[in-house]
């Protein structure tokens, strides 16, 4: 195990994925699985794990948790305005990812900070509803309720921005791609400058995967086979997206997912970048406080987003 810092004041402690597995094997802690636990047992496990993943992240922008009602229903966002605010007119939604299962603001709450940080954006973190309770499109509901009461003029009087990123990870990719197809049908809607997807879970249930056969029939339950474009974002196509870009770790079983996407993207026209990072597994940004090569490649991510906020164009 090799000790490293990536700046003065930001430990990361671990240089290689490995060794930090190893130290957290040794405190017992590891990702929850609903397929083979309670399910509340496993949302406490998995919650647990991510805190501890990122206990030593700075929290050090200005956090403010706004409610509001959108068609009846009461919606929560976790706002981590950065110290240094560079990009005043253009946002970041944050999507957790957690298979849609777990999750919660509390563990969002250290990734939104270091998005905030290193975008230099106001980041929202959205609350969704989570599965098997509220199965598909509760969840892209939500996302798009939050980020139209973000995008109107009542949310701008209070200082919110006029444009939005949408940061998507694992099942919170998935969903980001969903709310710009929707955004791309509706003749008004948010304004969606890019997407940063960090190893989106987009292809559908890998069947040989208990626990993804096990997230994926509880998300679509209910959802009639030809409705299963609106959320699997490699069935859909036609869709006049923003610029795309996606992160991926090599040690990520959803490797394929990321490549497969930029692909499909690629061939629909569409401006689409692939960025894998080597040695870095699934949950790599949860890491960024602990592995260096996480923050690096947050780093990374975050640097998209500022390209994208500066470009002006839109919809490619």
């Amino acid at each position: 195990m090799q000790a490293s810092s990536l700046q003065p004041g930001r430990p990361c402690l671990f240089d290689h994925w490995p060794d930090l597995q190893a130290h957290l094997h040794g405190l017992g802690l590891k990702p929850g699985d609903p397929s083979t636990q309670d399910l509340e047992v496993a949302r406490a496990q998995h919650e647990a794990y991510l805190l501890a993943l990122s206990a030593s992240e700075e929290l050090d922008g200005r956090e403010r948790l706004v409610s509001f009602d959108v068609d009846s229903r009461r919606h929560r966002v976790l706002t981590v305005e950065p110290q240094a605010s560079k990009m005043p007119a253009c946002g970041v939604l944050y999507l957790r990812g957690a298979g849609w299962w777990g999750g919660s603001l509390h563990s969002s709450r250290p990734v939104a900070h270091r998005v905030a940080r290193e975008t230099g954006m106001l980041v929202c973190a959205v609350d969704y509803r989570r599965i098997p309770e509220h199965p598909f499109p509760a969840q892209l509901d939500d996302v798009w309720a939050a980020l139209s009461w973000l995008s109107s003029p009542a949310a701008q009087a209070e200082g919110m921005p006029q444009r939005w990123i949408l940061w998507g990870e694992s099942a919170g990719a998935s969903l980001a791609v969903c709310v710009a197809a929707r955004a791309s049908e509706a003749r008004e809607g948010p304004s969606i400058d890019g997407l940063v997807l960090l190893y989106g879970n987009h292809g559908g249930p890998h069947v040989h995967v208990e626990r993804s056969r096990w997230i994926w029939e509880r998300y679509l339950a209910g959802l009639a086979p030809d409705g299963y474009a609106k959320a699997i974002p490699a069935l859909q196509t036609g869709h006049r997206l923003p610029a795309t870009y996606l992160a991926v770790g090599l040690d990520d079983p959803l490797l394929n997912d990321s490549r497969r996407m930029h692909h499909h993207w690629l061939g629909e026209g569409l401006a689409s970048r692939l960025k894998e990072f080597a040695g870095l597994p699934h949950s790599f940004a949860a890491m960024a406080a602990m592995l260096r090569p996480a923050a690096l490649a947050v780093a990374d991510c975050a640097a998209a987003a500022r390209s994208m906020a500066q470009d002006r164009r839109g919809v490619h």
